[in-house]
């Protein structure tokens, strides 16, 4: 392997890391995780939470869409 100038000591990899896929197994052992750790009654409480919580990123971000799509305006330079 030959080295570049400047590189010394750092490693290269020719493959690119990437996250892997969460399949239907690995799901099913995160929910009995899930189920073992706050139980059957608290599954209904969670789940409104994440819907809860997934609403108000998505309205942040729908917000958030329309403030940055504004042009600047050229008269406040």
């Amino acid at each position: 392997m030959v080295e570049k100038p400047g590189t010394q000591g750092t490693i290269t990899s020719t493959k690119e890391k990437t996250m892997p896929s969460l399949g239907p197994f690995e799901l099913i052992i995160i929910l009995v995780i899930v189920v073992i750790f706050f139980g059957v009654g608290k599954l209904p409480e969670i789940g409104g939470a994440i819907g809860r919580s997934l609403a108000e990123f998505r309205n942040a971000n729908r917000t958030d869409d329309s403030i940055t799509k504004t042009p600047p305006d050229p008269a406040a330079s």
